[in-house]
């Protein structure tokens, strides 16, 4: 780790977060900053973040949301928001400080992200105690799913499915969660997983109505235009293998009656046959490639494609009693 920008025990967080625009601009502002971190959920919630609320009790609900959703306790008893953000950094500090809350930051280059940096602020467990989620006000709901989403949800694009979720190191928070999507509309579902409790959407429907709620809106046009494509080339795939079986069976069957009377030809038992099942018969020894409904188009007076198959089947039978192996189809 090397160490870019850092301020402990900060009174005035608003100088705080202009300095962690104005140090090391090209570390912190620009595109090497993000190199390793353009994924389709990182822009989300970039996006997420660069909406905020306008209403003044959406302020309160958008801080506990980050907090809620984003801050771990330490064994000093204080808090820790951290963040490769740094969008999501400044917007936390602007917040804490119109709270009145007095926290510290540092900002550090990690190579294990690839060269990223982490934003690390730290606050006094008040701050964090009194985020809490208005179930009740709409815009104040849609604001907490939101800045939790920013803070560490994820999405993923649609071409390796349909899963956007969020996480939460306590239960009763994910309770709460799981509410605020129920009264949504959604059907969340809930797990634990490496010791963090996750509610998450799997339809597609859902996960693209979630981005709209927590303003990703450019991120619900990407997710939808590639479902479309995704939607679009799996219909065309399933088509086309219906197509291939179909042909596959119709060949199988072809080939077996083609079998069967080249036998009964064989034995003279074509001869004396029924004027029907003559037709028939001769029809598909002159037309091997043709279907059972064009079979029955060509015949006088015309039969349905199931007739046809009737009678191809009696001749079947008649083949299977001569006692003879019967081809293979």
């Amino acid at each position: 780790m090397r160490l870019f920008a850092a301020q402990r025990g900060c009174k005035r967080p608003g100088e705080a977060t202009d300095a962690i625009f104005t140090q090391a601009p090209s570390r912190i502002v620009g595109a090497g900053n993000q190199r390793s971190g353009q994924t389709f959920s990182w822009q989300a919630r970039e996006e997420v973040v660069h909406r905020l609320p306008t209403r003044t009790c959406c302020q309160g609900t958008l801080l506990g949301a980050l907090l809620t959703g984003g801050a771990k306790p330490l064994a000093s008893g204080e808090y820790e928001l951290r963040s490769r953000s740094a969008a999501l950094a400044r917007l936390a500090l602007r917040l804490l400080k119109d709270a009145g809350q007095e926290v510290s930051w540092d900002c550090r280059e990690v190579r294990a992200l690839g060269h990223s940096n982490l934003y690390r602020i730290q606050m006094s467990a008040t701050a964090w105690a009194t985020a809490r989620a208005p179930v009740e006000v709409r815009c104040c709901r849609r604001t907490w799913l939101a800045g939790w989403f920013a803070a560490s949800g994820s999405v993923c694009p649609a071409q390796t499915g349909y899963h956007m979720e969020w996480t939460s190191r306590c239960g009763e928070h994910a309770d709460v969660l799981e509410e605020c999507l129920r009264v949504e509309g959604f059907g969340a579902h809930r797990m634990v997983r490496r010791g963090l409790f996750v509610v998450s959407l799997k339809r597609a429907e859902e996960v693209a109505q979630a981005l709209s709620i927590v303003g990703a809106t450019r991120a619900r046009l990407r997710f939808e235009e590639v479902r479309a494509l995704k939607e679009t080339r799996n219909q065309l795939h399933r088509k086309v293998n219906a197509e291939a079986a179909n042909l596959e069976r119709v060949t199988r069957a072809a080939v077996r009656q083609m079998g069967c009377l080249r036998l009964l030809e064989a034995r003279g038992r074509l001869e004396g046959l029924p004027q029907g099942l003559a037709e028939v018969a001769r029809l598909r020894l002159r037309h091997q490639d043709l279907s059972l409904r064009e079979i029955g188009e060509r015949l006088n007076p015309p039969l349905t494609r199931a007739t046809v198959g009737r009678k191809l089947a009696v001749l079947e039978r008649m083949a299977a009693a001569l006692g003879d192996p019967l081809p293979a189809g």
